[in-house]
C-alpha cells in the first residue's frame, strides 16, 4: 500500500476535526524547523535571488533551473511585452511575477494577489531582492466573484475554504477581478493558479474578458473545480471560439500545448489553459 492511499484511508475513517488538527500541528512543525535560506537559480533566461521558506517552496523553486517553458514564448507572440499590465492571480511567493516582471520592464506593472498572508510576506521579499518593486504591486487577498472577505485554510499553498469551521482557517479579503480592471486599467495577461476556484473568479470577470486580455490558467483537476462547484467545461464556456483561440497542455504529455479538439477534456490529471484573444 502506498502512502498517499493510506493518508486517503485514515482521512476517510478519522473524524474530520483531528484530521485538520493533525495537518495544522504538520503544517506548524515545518514551519518551525524548515530551515529557510536564499537560492540563486535562473528562470527563464533571468537569474533571481528566491527565498526558500518552506517544502513546497524547496520542491518548485529550488530543483533546477526553469528553461523554455512553452507558456511563456506562446504569449510573447501575444500580448506579452514591454510595458504590459499583468494579473498574477494566486501569485504564492512572487517567482513568477518576478519572471514576468523582467519581461514587461518598469513601464509594465504586475498586480499580484495572494491570500496566504506568509506567502504574501516572502512574495515582497523575492520582489525587493530582485529590485522590482517599481513594478509588482502585491496584495493580500483571494480573487473571488464578488469583493468582500472568504475563509482560506492555513497551508503552504491554501485554498479557498467553503467549511467556515475548519480549524486552521483564516478570513481574507476577497476582490473580483473586475475591481482590479477598475483600479489599475485592463490587463494584457491574465494569469490564474487558485486551486481550484478558477470558476468562482471568472464569474467575476465580466468586464475584464470583453476586453480580450491573454489567460493563461493552471487548472488542477476536475475533482478541485467540483469542489467550488464549477467543471472544465463551464471554465471553458468563458472563452467563446470567436473570441479566444483555446490551446491546452497535459503535463504527462511531452508534445506541450495542443488545440483543443486534439485534446482530452475528461483527463484527471492537471493541466494548462491557455486563452489566446482573437482580433478581426
Amino acid at each position: 500500500m502506498t502512502m498517499q492511499k493510506l493518508k486517503n484511508i485514515i482521512r476517510y475513517i478519522a473524524p474530520k476535526v483531528l484530521w485538520d488538527g493533525a495537518r495544522l500541528v504538520r503544517i506548524r512543525t515545518n514551519n518551525i524547523l524548515f530551515k529557510a535560506r536564499w537560492v540563486k537559480h535562473t528562470y527563464e533566461g533571468y537569474e533571481l535571488s528566491v527565498y526558500i521558506s518552506d517544502p513546497i517552496a524547496k520542491e518548485w523553486y529550488d530543483k533546477s533551473d526553469w528553461k523554455n517553458q512553452p507558456e511563456y514564448s506562446l504569449l510573447k507572440k501575444h500580448q506579452l511585452k514591454s510595458g504590459s499590465t499583468i494579473f498574477d492571480l494566486g501569485a504564492h511567493q512572487g517567482v513568477i511575477a518576478c519572471i514576468l516582471g523582467n519581461i514587461i520592464g518598469n513601464n509594465g506593472q504586475i498586480i499580484a494577489v495572494e491570500a496566504n498572508p506568509k506567502n504574501v510576506e516572502i512574495a515582497k521579499k523575492n520582489i525587493n531582492a530582485n529590485k522590482l518593486a517599481e513594478v509588482i504591486f502585491p496584495i493580500h487577498a483571494a480573487v473571488a466573484a464578488h469583493n468582500g472577505f472568504l475563509f482560506f485554510n492555513e497551508n503552504f499553498n491554501g485554498q479557498v475554504c467553503n467549511n467556515g469551521n475548519r480549524l486552521g482557517k483564516t478570513q481574507v479579503p476577497a476582490i473580483a477581478i473586475d475591481s482590479l480592471t477598475e483600479k489599475y486599467g485592463r490587463p494584457d495577461i491574465v494569469v490564474i493558479d487558485i486551486e481550484g476556484y478558477e470558476c468562482s473568479a471568472l464569474n467575476g470577470a465580466t468586464q475584464t474578458l470583453k476586453f480580450l486580455p491573454d489567460f493563461f490558467i493552471e487548472v488542477h483537476s476536475h475533482q478541485e473545480l467540483s469542489k467550488y462547484g464549477g467543471s472544465v467545461s463551464q471554465l471553458l464556456n468563458f472563452f467563446p471560439d470567436d473570441k479566444f483561440e483555446i490551446l491546452l497542455w497535459n503535463y504527462d504529455k511531452s508534445s506541450g500545448f495542443v488545440q483543443k479538439k486534439d485534446f482530452n477534456l475528461n483527463t484527471k490529471k492537471p493541466f494548462s489553459l491557455l486563452a489566446l484573444a482573437r482580433y478581426n
